[in-house]
This record gives C-alpha cells, sequence and structure tokens, in this order.
C-alpha cells in the first residue's frame, strides 16, 4: 500500500473554487481501480486543504495521474493556488 499525503494553499479569494474543484475530484478517484482511500479535509481556522490517499501500488498512483479527470483538476486549479501543490509519499508507522 502507497499512502500519499497532499496539501493545497489556495490564492486569497479562491478557497471556494479550490474546494469545488477537489470536491469534484472524490467521486472518480474513488472508483479508480487500486485506489483504497482518497479523503478531503480543510484545516480549522484556515484555508489549507488536505488530501490523504492510499493506493494498491505504483500502477495504481500512475493510472490515477494519468486519467483524463486528474490531467484536467490539475490545469484547472494551478492558478488558484498560493504555492506549488506539496505532495508527500508517506510511510505509516504503525497499524
Amino acid at each position: 500500500m502507497i499512502e500519499v499525503i497532499v496539501k493545497f494553499t489556495p490564492k486569497s479569494g479562491s478557497e471556494n473554487e479550490v474546494e469545488r474543484i477537489l470536491r469534484s475530484m472524490i467521486k472518480p478517484v474513488t472508483n479508480e481501480e487500486g485506489c483504497h482511500r482518497y479523503e478531503l479535509y480543510k484545516k480549522l481556522n484556515g484555508a489549507e486543504f488536505y488530501l490523504v490517499e492510499a493506493y494498491e501500488d505504483d500502477e495504481a498512483i500512475d493510472a490515477h495521474r494519468n486519467s483524463d479527470h486528474y490531467i484536467a483538476y490539475r490545469e484547472a486549479i494551478k492558478t488558484l493556488l498560493d504555492r506549488d501543490i506539496d505532495v508527500s509519499i508517506v510511510e505509516r508507522l504503525h497499524s
């Protein structure tokens, strides 16, 4: 299992549009073969968004990153962010 945490920092005034775009990804991504987890979070008292994802293997991540919905969302969101998307591949240290 490969787990990923992704952080998004919207530009001031673009928070609602960033949230809309991220929410639009939930259904298509959770329907991808090899996706075990895809959860969207918003920082309390802040404007940052986080995705917590888990994929079966590298092939599942590659399929995700090459999907039409992924390519479209990356294009749509890039001008709405204050900084680059922060992607971390993580390792769970407990069960």
